[in-house]
Parts: structure tokens; C-alpha cells; sequence
């Protein structure tokens, strides 16, 4: 995929939104602390709604934070009509017949190793015998991946039978047809009726309209709850990390994708960078911080790291200099910069060498078994 194609999606303002109202938050919402500084103040750049928005950055446990914020009700203005969740997945995600080997060269080797890989990460306790090299390959982070799909390795199923997942914040649902192709039985949760709607199309599964904190969902019934680039977006992380673990079952565990306060993008590129997003991203907190929120509302930390997938470029600024530049190298060389493609190739390498500066935190939660 070239740099142009993945840039930055294009600017959503429907000319319709009004000026959301903004209150005082006054102290941090992850460790409650009263000391921050002023971070920066920026308009939408993406959806162009309208007012300046204030960042301010925590001194005891870094996290960045809105304040003022978006009040609850004028949240929805934040969110024109154009908004990407809107967009149909239909048609473009991937389904059971695509990943068919059949009349493809060594079609039947490729799929005996993915069964291999398969029985091995989803019944360890078979006989090692039975196991065979699927054990070994199951061992490699990228070959499971690959297997189930391209999902995460904190996503992929690691329990026979049947179970249970909620993908919180579903959008249009290209992730619930991943999730559901790896095994998951798989149910979805959105604010929005129309991304909810062209969800159920895409998934064929349950999808329910409503707010994380509020919405009718039984509890202690998912052995899997996933955020992806949702937790920015709620205002009481508390709350929302409180409801997540009542709604895991026993021994279930919850990954929260977010952008990474602390990550390259945002050392590098200031008010620029696409992780803050403003003014629909109200909560930002580095991996340690919500380390400690998860214990401090009952979940486990399983693991924690950083990726960069499922992220867009990192800034519109940047994006649109290199739109207005005249045709030649240096907007090659600025539609480049302004693609997240530039990112992962300087910070994949710093993680791997242990240095955690990827554009979005993986942190793995549980919920201890009874």
C-alpha cells in the first residue's frame, strides 16, 4: 500500500455540528491528582467541529486528560455524520471463504499447520503427542497471529469450546468478523444506531446499542472484552474499567487498544500527533497508570506493551501541507511522513529492542477465577 493511500481519511465536518460545551475537570481522572500542566489547546483537525480544546498533562502518573471537557450531552456533536464508524465494512473484510487453501499450491500443507497451530493454542492440555509441530509453531508470537487471522495475540482464543466475546465500541464490525473467523462467539456494543446497524450486516451477530456504563448486557457471561481505540473516548475510565470486570466471566479476560501518551508520534510531533484527536479523545493515560486502575478496580494485569496497528498517520497538519505542495519529492517525502507506515518503521525496531515506544498500548486485563 503506497503512502498516499494511507494517509489520513478524509475531513468528516457535515456543517451541521454547533459548539459543544466544555466543564471543568480540575483533577486527574485516572490517579486524581490536582497537579497538571496545560499540554496544548487545539481545534479539530480531523472532523473540523467547531471550538479550541484544552490538554493538560497529569504530574503525578502522566496521564493527558480534556479539561475542560465535553460535557455527556453535547457529546454526540463531536461525532458528525461522516464520522469513519459510519463507514460499511461490507463487502471488505475478510470471511470463512476467503481463507480457503483449496486448489491453491501446497493449499493442503498450509492448512494442515494452521490446524496444528490451532489445537495447539486452544487445547495446551492435550497429550504432547497429539500436539505434534503444532506446538512448536504455536510457540512463534507472528505465526499465531497469521493463523487466527491477523488479530492480536491478546485476542486470539486460548479455550476449547465455546466462547463468549464483546467487542465494545464495534463500529461497523470489521473486527467482530475477525474475532468470530478465530472462534469467538462473538456479540457487539455501540453507541452509535449506525454503525450498530451496518455491524449486524457485516457480522450477522447480536449488536446492541448503548453506553458501556449503562447498556443491558449480562454480566459474568465474556471470557473475552475488547476495546479498541474506545477507552480514549470515556470519561469516567473508573467506571468503565469497573463494568468491564463485572461483565468478564471468571478467569475472562478484557484488552484495551489505545493510543500511547508516551509513544514516538507523540514525542515527536507535539499537538500534532493523530493519537490525541480532539476534542473525542478525553482520557490518554500512559500503560503504568492504568496498570494501577485496572488492580485498583478488581482486574489483573496479564501483560502490557505497545503496537502499531489499527492506527491511521499521525497528523492532519502534516497531511495537509503535503495535500497543498506542489507534485514532486517533497510532497512524496511529507505524504510519507503524514502515513503511519513512517512510525512503525522507526519504533518497531526500538521495540524489539525493549525500548516500548509504539503508537498504541496492548494492555491484557483479567478477572481472577472463583
Amino acid at each position: 500500500m503506497s503512502a498516499k493511500e494511507r494517509t489520513l481519511p478524509a475531513v468528516c465536518h457535515d456543517g451541521r455540528s454547533g459548539l459543544p460545551r466544555v466543564a471543568a475537570v480540575g483533577s486527574c481522572p485516572i490517579c486524581e491528582a490536582r497537579d497538571s500542566t496545560l499540554l496544548f489547546r487545539s481545534p479539530d483537525h480531523l472532523c473540523r467541529v467547531p471550538g479550541e480544546f484544552t490538554y493538560r498533562r497529569c504530574r503525578q502518573c502522566r496521564t493527558v486528560f480534556q479539561d475542560p471537557q465535553v460535557v455527556a450531552e453535547d457529546i454526540p456533536l463531536c461525532y458528525p455524520d461522516g464520522y469513519y464508524t459510519h463507514a460499511s465494512q461490507e463487502g471488505g473484510v475478510a470471511t470463512q471463504d476467503d481463507q480457503r487453501t483449496v486448489g491453491r499450491r501446497l493449499g493442503w500443507l498450509r492448512d494442515g499447520l494452521r490446524g496444528a497451530i490451532v489445537r495447539a493454542v486452544r487445547e495446551p492440555r492435550q497429550q504432547e503427542w497429539l500436539r505434534g509441530p503444532g506446538a512448536a509453531l504455536a510457540s512463534v508470537r507472528g505465526l499465531r497471529e497469521r493463523t487466527f487471522f491477523g488479530l492480536l495475540d491478546e485476542l486470539i482464543p486460548r479455550r476449547p469450546g465455546v466462547v463468549r466475546a464483546l467487542d465494545v465500541g464495534c463500529g461497523a464490525g470489521g473486527l467482530m468478523v475477525t474475532l468470530a473467523l478465530a472462534g469467538w462467539a462473538v456479540e457487539g456494543l455501540d453507541l452509535d444506531p449506525i454503525a450498530a446497524g451496518i455491524a449486524r450486516r457485516t457480522s450477522r451477530a447480536k449488536v446492541t446499542v448503548g453506553d458501556l456504563l449503562t447498556a443491558d448486557l449480562p454480566e459474568g457471561a465474556f471470557h473475552l472484552v475488547v476495546l479498541g481505540h474506545v477507552f480514549e473516548h470515556l470519561a469516567d475510565p473508573h467506571a468503565a474499567l469497573r463494568r468491564i470486570s463485572r461483565l468478564l466471566a471468571s478467569g475472562g479476560k478484557a484488552v484495551l487498544i489505545y493510543p500511547n501518551p508516551e509513544g514516538l508520534g507523540a514525542r515527536l510531533f507535539g499537538d500534532l500527533w493523530a493519537g490525541w484527536e480532539p476534542p473525542r479523545h478525553l482520557v490518554i493515560p500512559p500503560a503504568e497508570a492504568l496498570r494501577l486502575a485496572a488492580v485498583r478496580n478488581g482486574l489483573q494485569v496479564m501483560s502490557d506493551r505497545t503496537a502499531n496497528r489499527h492506527f491511521g498517520g499521525f497528523s492532519w497538519r502534516v497531511d495537509h501541507v503535503g495535500e497543498a505542495a506542489q507534485p514532486g519529492p517533497i510532497r512524496e517525502l511529507v505524504s510519507w511522513l503524514a502515513a503511519d507506515v513512517f512510525l512503525k518503521c522507526v519504533s518497531d525496531p526500538l521495540r524489539w529492542l525493549g525500548v516500548n515506544m509504539g503508537e498504541e498500548v496492548v494492555l491484557a486485563l483479567t478477572k481472577a477465577e472463583d
